[in-house]
């Protein structure tokens, strides 16, 4: 059975969800966030983060 894991609300994921980090945010829904990523490994490097852990 595998491990139970805890959410870590100050991760840096979660903090750029509460715009406590800037992003630049290219789309955005009641489900997910989709935001340019700050290393890009080519262009248009799009990360999307689930809003729910």
């Amino acid at each position: 059975m595998a491990e139970k894991t805890i959410y870590d609300s100050n991760n840096i994921f979660a903090k750029i969800l509460r715009a406590e980090i800037p992003s630049h945010r290219v789309y955005e829904d009641d489900a997910v966030v989709a935001f340019m990523d700050v290393m890009p490994q080519g262009p248009g490097h799009t990360l999307v983060v689930p809003k729910a852990p």
